[in-house]
């Protein structure tokens, strides 16, 4: 028996995969400072500006690599939905609504890219 996916499997999808991301970006690991009272606490690597940036150049890659991966999957979802329509008004409109989802999901990777740069031109 075929299970179908809809909507709400494909928003819990991306929800699960949004909470990952963070956790992914986050793995680096700082050296141990043994100033600490407690042990395992790791120091942070920000050390001057540069690093700030360096951490927001990589925050900004996942996030564009995020909305990039949704835009390509909800254009084959939309493609699908094409052409599994069969004329019905219902389901084009649907599919339409996809394709409007993954246009605006590559503007805001885009806009993304470009917050990195503004950030550079005010810190320099």
């Amino acid at each position: 028996m075929r299970k179908n996916i809809n909507m709400k499997t494909i928003k819990h999808i991306i929800i699960s995969l949004t909470g990952t991301i963070p956790i992914i970006g986050l793995t680096r690991e700082a050296p141990v400072t043994s100033t600490l009272p407690w042990s395992g606490v790791r120091a942070t690597t920000v050390e001057k500006v540069s690093d700030f940036q360096r951490i927001i150049t990589d925050v900004i890659g996942w996030v564009q690599l995020f909305f990039f991966i949704v835009a390509t999957l909800m254009i084959v979802l939309a493609a699908w939905g094409f052409l599994n329509s069969g004329g019905e008004a219902e389901k084009t409109k649907e599919a339409r609504t996809k394709v409007i989802y993954a246009v605006v999901a590559i503007a805001v990777a885009l806009i993304a890219g470009g917050v990195d740069s503004l950030v550079d031109t005010f810190v320099n």
